[in-house]
């Protein structure tokens, strides 16, 4: 039996869940955010500090440490039954709606604040060059988890459960006070029973099959220099084979039966495919883009690939890239450091699948057996590949006619010559489209690659081919009357979604470009109330920017006004004056500073400045500057206060000390 565990984590103290970088200015060691800036627990990490309390869980004989292992897995290979997703802040979907209106930076600024740190030598001197600044993430966050867990044992709960309520501290300097949180809500509930029947028949039929990255997705091949930016379909098979492998029928219905395709960068209303190796633009200037296979001939100007992905609906060219990146982890007792290449979450991928009615029903059963939750790629058990897969009926259309016909690779191709052996050559290539087509000529545009892959179950690489790389263009001339799918397939390893290739007839030798923008929210649609709460904030951060803007200028005009005749000691009575009314708790701050100048009566200039201060602030807090609206004044006179003092000190002090000159 599966099981789900859901949890709760609350910050009682700030945290510093390092992202093991800074952000090249200000800060040394950043924390962990998502792509639209709202705070996030990797699960890693969390999922480290889980094994750790396990461990000390069965040194105290609370468990044996073989249902420890059984649960984490171990060293000698040994799978772990236990995958825990990245911690987000409560509410996160809700949140994440904002990102249409902020950027990641000012949401994340919402949650967290700089704290500056040092070291000191026995003799209590600052250490040179110990000064740093960590970004901590505010107590009183509150993170919601979940933990899923196959062949679940009563042992299992034990060790969840007590594990999650020993641990205390997470991230950096958990020894000084940060860190501190407390699981609790913890929950386990049953997973549902999965049925279904198999039986192939000879009638295919074809569906599209979608897959939202809910998670960042890391896929492991046998080159560090192939970094896929697609989903292949060896890796939607290794997907669905953890639930149908123990079946006798496997091996039928996955390579004999189904053909799953690679899954390529999809949008709301556009699928893209590799852009193929004949279409060009001119450097610095991709308005147009010229396609050599429909008989654009190349003039004097200097041309460039395409690249990426690409859509010709409509008769216009978009060009759409998949976001990727890196991301590094540190194995504490081997003391390595490992470096894993990413597709980054929240993108959707498009592919097909082909088979009988059976076996495409199967695969729908699981879906629903599971809510469409699937894991894919490498490091499955923690913080990567959790993804949402849906499935709809799909028609393959035809193309039929005579005389020029275009075929292009969509994926790389694995084919061999006469003879049975693993070939590159266009002759190759060339018999196997003579298959599908009858054709006199051909004129070819054609790269070369490996392909590579990873078995997890044996635990080493898969053996490599020489291949025709995806985007390879074939100009089929002078074909005898024909009718092909506009999708069919050649070479090997069809079922791993090898050898797709699309036909298509001649089009226009030039297409204008159309840039690809991501889909935002509705203009008008209403905000849920996590969401608003999240844009007065920020809306809060704004003004308060803005305060210390005028507040900066302020200062230095009446620093100029008074010529130095007032200390920065005797400004600071003014602060000191504005804190201990804040002290008092009275809700009328701001009004009993105006009532209660007269404080100051025994220094003229004092009062002076005092009242001055007042009035320029009045200045900018009214009805028309948009700050009333969101801040109140007494947390806007105080921001106002602190700049303008803190610089008035600082102009007095450097007039003292001979000026900007000789600082």
């Amino acid at each position: 039996m599966n099981k789900t565990v859901d949890f709760s984590v609350k910050l009682l103290s700030d945290m510093c869940c390092g992202n093991g970088q800074g952000n090249g200015s200000d800060v040394d060691m950043c924390c962990c955010f998502d792509r639209f800036g709202l705070p996030e627990i990797p699960a890693k990490r969390f999922k480290g500090l889980l094994r750790e309390k396990a461990l000390f869980l069965a040194e105290n004989n609370f468990c044996s440490s073989e249902e420890a292992e059984s649960l984490f897995g171990g060293e000698n290979g040994r799978s772990s039954r236990i995958r825990v997703n990245n911690l987000r802040i409560k509410d996160a979907d809700e949140l994440a709606e904002v990102s249409d209106k902020y950027n990641s930076r000012e949401i994340s600024e919402v949650y967290s604040e700089k704290r500056n740190q040092t070291a000191v030598d026995k003799n209590g001197v600052t250490k040179t060059g110990s000064l740093g600044i960590v970004e901590t993430v505010r107590k009183g966050i509150e993170f919601e988890g979940r933990i899923f867990v196959t062949d679940f044992t009563e042992a299992d709960e034990k060790i969840i459960g007590g594990s999650l309520k020993l641990l205390r501290n997470i991230g950096l300097s958990k020894n000084r006070g940060l860190g501190e949180i407390l699981c609790e809500n913890i929950r386990f509930s049953d997973g549902k029973s999965f049925n279904f029947d198999y039986e192939k028949c000879d009638e295919k039929t074809a569906y599209l099959y979608e897959i939202k990255l809910n998670d960042d997705a890391a896929f492991m091949l046998n080159s560090p220099m192939q970094n896929p930016d697609y989903i292949s379909g060896s890796v939607m098979v290794g997907a669905l084979a953890r639930y149908f492998s123990e079946y006798d029928f496997f091996t039928e219905m996955f390579f004999r039966d189904l053909i799953i395709t690679n899954a390529y960068i999809c949008d709301e209303n556009h699928t893209y495919r590799p852009a193929p190796i004949s279409m060009a633009m001119i450097k610095n200037d991709d308005s147009t883009v010229f396609n050599l296979a429909d008989g654009y001939e190349k003039d004097t100007r200097q041309y460039v690939a395409v690249g990426g992905y690409v859509n010709t609906d409509g008769a216009k060219l978009r060009v759409k890239k998949v976001r990727t990146g890196f991301s590094s982890h540190i194995e504490k007792s081997r003391k390595k450091l490992f470096t894993i290449n990413k597709i980054d979450k929240e993108q959707t991928f498009r592919g097909i699948i082909i088979g009988s009615q059976s076996a495409t029903d199967a695969i729908k059963s699981l879906l629903d057996y599971n809510g469409g939750d699937l894991t894919i790629g490498a490091s499955l058990t923690a913080q990567y590949g959790k993804c949402k897969m849906t499935m709809k009926p799909y028609d393959i259309s035809g193309v039929s006619g005579e005389g020029t016909l275009i075929a292009e690779l969509i994926s790389d191709a694995v084919v061999c010559d006469d003879y049975g052996n693993n070939s590159v050559s266009p002759k190759a290539l060339i018999n196997e489209l003579k298959k599908i087509v009858d054709f006199d000529d051909y004129e070819i545009y054609s790269k070369v690659c490996l392909t590579g892959g990873y078995n997890k179950k044996w635990g080493m690489p898969k053996q490599q081919y020489e291949a025709f790389g995806k985007g390879t263009t074939v100009v089929l001339k002078g074909c005898k009357k024909y009718k092909v799918g506009a999708t069919e397939f050649i070479g090997l390893f069809n079922s791993e979604g090898y050898g797709q290739v699309g036909f298509r007839k001649t089009g226009p030798e030039t297409m204008s470009t159309e840039r690809c923008e991501d889909n935002t929210r509705t203009e008008g649609e209403v905000y849920s109330e996590p969401a608003k709460q999240l844009i007065d904030k920020i809306e809060a951060q704004r003004m308060i920017g803005k305060i210390k803007i005028y507040a900066l200028e302020d200062a230095n005009k009446v620093y100029g006004e008074y010529n130095a005749s007032i200390s920065n000691s005797a400004a600071m009575r003014i602060l000191n004056y504005y804190v201990g009314l804040n002290r008092n708790g009275t809700e009328q701050i701001l009004q009993n500073y105006r009532l209660n100048l007269k404080t100051f009566e025994c220094n003229a200039k004092l009062k002076a400045l005092a009242e001055n201060i007042l009035k320029k602030f009045e200045e900018h807090y009214n009805p028309d500057s948009g700050i009333r609206a969101v801040i109140d004044e007494n947390k806007a006179f105080e921001v106002y206060l602190r700049v303008l003092i803190g610089r008035y000190k600082e102009a007095y002090q450097l007039e003292r000390n001979g000026g900007a000159e000789n600082e």
